[in-house]
């Protein structure tokens, strides 16, 4: 059969949202709503530029999704284009249609001006058939934890529930220090963590209209702990998500001065008691590494060895005058696994 890779546009919502059912376990309603955040709703770019395959009866048998992030490189803010969800229906298979679509996706995203491709969740087979079309490795994605045994053994062998999850919007003040657990920010508070972000590392923006949208994700709950001093002046930020605020993932740590960060998260963890968190280690980043430890953060080294995912990917949209590909962007080498900062925000997911 024939198929035709172009350009999506929202004529094809519907069947997009219902095809992803191969993907998600949310009903069509559930599908319709995160599909809708995360291609029409998305502040960072002025249209989607996800791609389809359709046939001959314009019916959508394959969907190629770009996640448009907006990252601080070099100090300059460049919208990267991050690989989100690849779908293509079952009877349409071991046709050619991924790499199809990979190529067309390619060229797209270059003749809008789009400098780099950023792909944070790959799986084995995307993984190498990316692999085949000149994307390289930059990052391993492992995670760290901080399990509560206790809770784990009541709560998942024996079915006990405690009735803290719930809590938000809490606010206590321990020596002249203000800490809050709120379930959303206000615009004033959304300024101050945009003045904290300052890593010199590649990382995702928290400019105030990508934060709002980032807050929004349907069937998420967020928790902000935060820590002021007595003027006023945020100290220190924790963003964390979770679909049952039980299990939670840490996505955003900032501060000024990490003795908040240990306060905050101790916080967090006595009124919202957490059964796990989980959160990327910073590879080749040794302070946040041992901030995190600090925590109560640790790898499990047989958990990644049974559950040993590909490394995030990148692929660079630039070529230089001969043709050969350029790895640099504001003067920053984006193949150096210490020039990143990758969070769990940077997932659609998260």
């Amino acid at each position: 059969m024939e198929y035709t890779i172009k350009l999506y546009t929202e004529d094809y919502f519907e069947q997009c949202a219902d095809i992803e059912r191969y993907l998600w376990k949310e009903d069509l309603e559930g599908r319709k709503m995160r599909f809708d955040w995360t291609y029409h709703k998305n502040p960072n770019y002025n249209k989607c530029l996800s791609t389809i395959a359709v046939t001959s009866d314009n019916e959508v048998v394959g969907f190629r999704g770009i996640f448009l992030n907006k990252f601080i490189i070099g100090e300059k803010s460049e919208v990267v284009a991050q690989i989100c969800d690849t779908v293509i229906i079952p009877s349409a298979r071991k046709q050619g249609l991924f790499s199809k679509m990979n190529r067309f996706s390619i060229d797209v995203l270059r003749k809008e001006g789009i400098k780099l491709i950023l792909d944070t969740g790959p799986s084995w087979i995307p993984y190498y058939g990316n692999k085949k079309i000149g994307f390289v490795d930059l990052i391993p994605l492992r995670h760290m934890y901080d399990f509560s045994w206790g809770r784990i053994l009541k709560e998942r062998l024996f079915g006990f529930q405690e009735n803290f999850h719930n809590t938000s919007n809490i606010e206590i003040v321990k020596s002249g220090i203000k800490y809050k657990i709120t379930d959303s920010l206000s615009d004033k508070e959304i300024q101050s963590i945009y003045v904290l972000d300052r890593s010199g590392t590649i990382h995702s923006s928290v400019d105030s209209d990508n934060l709002k949208w980032r807050m929004t994700r349907t069937n998420k709950f967020y928790r902000f702990v935060q820590a002021f001093d007595a003027n006023d002046v945020l100290l220190s930020f924790l963003m964390l998500s979770s679909t049952d605020l039980k299990d939670f993932n840490l996505g955003l740590v900032l501060y000024s001065d990490e003795n908040y960060v240990e306060k905050s998260y101790y916080f967090f963890r006595r009124y919202c008691r957490p059964t796990e968190v989980l959160v990327w280690k910073p590879e080749g980043d040794v302070s946040e590494s041992k901030l995190l430890k600090k925590l109560g953060f640790y790898t499990i080294p047989f958990l990644h060895r049974i559950r040993k995912t590909p490394p995030s990917l990148v692929y660079s949209l630039q070529c230089d005058k001969t043709g050969e590909i350029n790895w640099e962007i504001n003067g920053i080498n984006v193949l150096k696994a210490n020039s990143w900062n990758l969070r769990k925000l940077d997932l659609d997911s998260f």
